[in-house]
């Protein structure tokens, strides 16, 4: 059960590559194909990513489970989005309101 965990890991962190090129590439002045490298990165990455996420949060479940725990997965990464976000939003507004 370790390597999906390692695999799933080391493609997260493609993604985050990406997401820091992304980052450094947006500038005042900046223009459309600088970004580029940066999307297509992050596009990789958590793309793979999440197909190896929901295929180890499948495997070992009985072929008449396998929607409810893919529906499982897909639904807690949701959430864990959604409140995280708004965990976020509400640090932001914290410290503008300080």
């Amino acid at each position: 059960m370790c390597a999906p965990i390692r695999q799933t890991a080391a493609q997260a962190l493609l993604g985050a590559d990406g997401t820091a090129s992304l980052a450094l590439a947006m500038f005042p002045g900046g223009s459309y194909p600088a970004l580029l490298p940066g999307v297509v990165l992050h596009s990789l990455g958590q793309g793979i990513a999440w197909t190896t996420m929901l295929v180890a949060a499948t495997s070992g479940v009985d072929a008449r489970h396998q929607g409810i725990a893919s529906a499982m997965a897909s639904t807690t990464q949701q959430i864990g989005s959604a409140v995280g976000g708004a965990e976020r939003l509400g640090l932001d507004h914290q410290w503008m309101v300080a």
